[in-house]
């Protein structure tokens, strides 16, 4: 609750149904203080929209009436150089799991909500808001279904952009991102009867008799633009008034890991859920609730608990800075615009006055003497060749040419060092932006960036908490509202099934840059480049041009695969006449070692019949030998019966004969074994060496498959 909220506007009238006297009460006691912050958010507006005449006024600065409407507007500059980078950067929302809970779930409600920012462009209006909370200071975003669009009975998701003249909120919150301790924030806008008729088709004829004529001006937003216009009386006064109460609430205990679950689902269908799911007990506890009450002109139409089920604040505050601290109720909302203001009018100022110093004279013209001229018109003629003739009489320093009035260099300087003061004073420079002009590289540009946004960097953070909040109630919008097949719907394939079951396991809101700008989308696509370049081409060509940002680029696709396609038939050719060569150049070598193995044998036959020669000459050396033998035993017994016949002389020379002709038997066995023997071994070498190489040869056609 607010500090003094419950002292001075008690929250039980409106659950009582006393909305009007509560809205007379809160008007009446918060009015001086929201009235603060109205009215000088309502001048920062003015002065970035430019409106001289105020200026002048505010600042009690009242030139000639031809420099009134004069406004060289330097505050937009800032403004649009810190808005737009947020929406060069503007980043997603995105969920992760957390405390065990299923991945699944947390990559279905990513993708819900990329979805329904698609659908409704609601990071547009998000920017919108930010640009609001830079100017204004403070607005207020409203996460909420629309059953007026796409899906009537789901509702789809939208976002709503309160700025500053829009809402009436508990001055004295201090809670700046989910608002528990805010009591109440009252909204206002002016709707037409065809709208009020959609809201309520129940109660047409209430609506029918209402006119904005009848609608109290105690109660209406006086700075809303529809107050300064007689169209008002067309429309009707819709207010929104939200407040903080409590109630009671059935959840799910499990008795395994004793954590307490919500139950997404009308509570009285809470206890047939937990029989069916089993281990989990229901139990009730009492939580804070923010009901709503809906006032249209001054007739309630709706008192009661949010239509959208859950229990959080459902609005979201942005601001540029706020100190809740402060005493001085018009300090504690302060835009980007607020410290630019007196460097403007003073910008302004001094232009004015020195154009003013340069046309309070007379600019051209003489100084003469009169009827000193022949011609007196001669002086106001322009162009080539003219003469000015004086009378006699007179003397040539009786006419002098009139010098314009300059405005003093110090007043030119002066007006230079208020235009660089405006920057100074906001913290925005060029070099912060990335817009300079001198910077010699990329990297020089990238560390005077990163180092100015350092000033900024609060803000950025306070937006990015603002979005991340936003995703915390989109969230409870999901599980609350979104039906199972809806979910399906939209996914495409089955989602998780706690979004059957209603009990949800929790999940982790994360905010990320996205892909969602151009600029974003070609810094994508330039990452991607560098990133195949250190990887040496090694991201296929189709990803790369996938996620190029480039005009007609169907058309550049398809001819890519087209001419991809070709690629292929060429190299599926070329890969078929190379196996075509390469069996054929297997088959050569198989041919080959089919050749080698048949000589191989052959010449292991060969060997065979080698040593069968070989065998048959020994068995012809036994014979030859056995013969000899045989022969030198008759010669032995032809010599005994020489001997006796003859006598000893002749014995002895046919001995002598016959040991000769023994010694040649010895002699031609030697040689006749020694060519076999050496025949042998020849073939046993080619054998061993055929071998080999039939080996080397089987086993190449082997690694030529493993290495194709």
């Amino acid at each position: 609750m607010g500090q003094y909220a419950t002292i001075s506007a008690n929250t039980s009238d409106l659950e009582n149904g006393n909305i009007t006297r509560w809205m007379e009460n809160a008007r009446t006691l918060y009015n001086p203080l929201e009235q603060a912050r109205w009215n000088q958010s309502n001048i920062d507006s003015l002065f970035h929209a430019g409106e001289q005449r105020f200026i002048n006024t505010y600042f009690q600065f009242f030139p000639n009436n031809n420099f009134q409407n004069f406004q060289f507007n330097l505050i937009q500059q800032p403004i649009n150089m810190v808005t737009g980078y947020q929406r060069q950067h503007r980043k997603n929302i995105s969920f992760i799991p957390v405390e065990g809970s299923q991945q699944q779930l947390a990559d279905d409600l990513s993708d819900l909500e990329t979805y329904a920012n698609s659908l409704r462009r609601r990071l547009e209006k998000y920017s919108q808001g930010c640009e609001f909370s830079a100017i204004q200071g403070m607005c207020l975003l409203q996460p909420y279904l629309d059953w007026r669009g796409e899906d009537p009975i789901n509702g789809s998701l939208d976002l709503a952009v309160w700025p500053y003249n829009s809402y009436f909120i508990d001055p004295f919150f201090r809670d700046q991102i989910e608002l528990t301790d805010c009591n109440f924030i009252w909204t206002q806008k002016f709707i037409t009867h065809e709208i009020a008729h959609q809201y309520w088709p129940d109660k047409s004829n209430l609506i029918q008799g209402m006119t904005g004529q009848n609608s109290p001006s105690s109660f209406n937003f006086y700075f809303l633009p529809e107050n300064y216009n007689s169209v008002k009386n067309q429309f009707l006064t819709l207010s929104q008034i939200w407040y903080q109460s409590r109630r009671k609430k059935k959840m799910l205990y499990n008795r395994q890991d004793g954590l307490t679950y919500d139950f997404y689902d009308d509570e009285k269908f809470i206890d047939r859920a937990a029989f069916v799911v089993g281990d989990f007990d229901v139990i009730e506890i009492e939580v804070p609730t923010w009901n709503v009450a809906v006032v249209l002109n001054d007739q309630e139409m709706y008192n009661g608990r949010n239509p959208l089920k859950f229990d959080r604040c459902p609005f979201v505050p942005m601001f540029w800075n706020y100190d809740p601290h402060l005493s001085q109720p018009d300090l504690r909302v302060r835009s980007l615009t607020r410290p630019m203001r007196d460097v403007q009018f003073l910008m302004n100022r001094r232009i004015i006055i020195n154009h003013d110093i340069s046309e309070s004279s007379i600019n051209t013209g003489f100084i003469r003497k009169e009827n000193m001229l022949v011609d007196e018109n001669v002086t106001k003629r322009v162009g080539q060749g003219q003469d000015i003739v004086y009378k006699e009489g007179f003397e040539i320093t009786d006419i002098q040419k009139i010098i314009p009035n300059a405005v003093p260099p110090s007043d030119l300087e002066l007006a230079n060092q208020l235009a660089d003061l405006i920057f100074r004073v906001s913290g925005v420079n060029e070099e912060l932006m990335g817009m300079s002009s001198d910077t010699e590289t990329g990297i020089q540009e990238m560390l005077r960036q990163g180092a100015g946004l350092v000033t900024l960097q609060k803000y950025f953070d306070q937006w990015d908490t603002a979005l991340k909040q936003i995703g915390v109630i989109d969230k409870d919008i999901f599980q609350y509202n979104w039906s199972y097949a809806k979910v399906a719907r939209i996914l495409g394939r089955e989602p998780s099934n706690e979004f059957e079951t209603k009990i949800f396991s929790r999940t982790g809101v994360l905010v990320e840059e996205g892909l969602n700008t151009t600029i974003q989308q070609q810094q994508n696509f330039a990452n991607i480049i560098q990133l195949n370049e250190v990887l040496g081409g090694a991201l296929p060509p189709k990803s790369i041009l996938d996620r190029a940002v480039i005009h007609d680029k169907n058309a550049i696709v398809e001819e890519f695969e087209q001419a991809q396609q070709a690629q292929q038939q060429i190299a599926q050719m070329q890969m078929a006449l190379d196996q075509a060569r390469g069996e054929a150049e297997i088959q050569k070598l198989q041919s080959s070692s089919v050749a080698d193995v048949a000589m191989a044998r052959e010449r292991d036959g060969r060997k065979d019949s080698n040593i069968g020669l070989y065998e048959e000459r020994m068995s012809e050396v036994t014979q030859n030998r056995s013969i000899a033998l045989k022969n030198e035993v008759d010669a032995l017994e032809k010599l005994t019966v020489l001997f006796a016949a003859f006598g000893k002389p002749a014995t002895i020379q046919n001995k002598q004969r016959l040991d000769a002709f023994e010694d040649e038997n010895i002699v031609e066995e030697n040689v006749a074994k020694a060519q076999a023997q050496q025949i042998a071994e020849e073939n046993e070498a080619k054998l061993m060496q055929d071998k080999l190489q039939n080996s080397n040869v089987q086993q190449q056609p082997q690694n030529q498959g493993l290495l194709s």
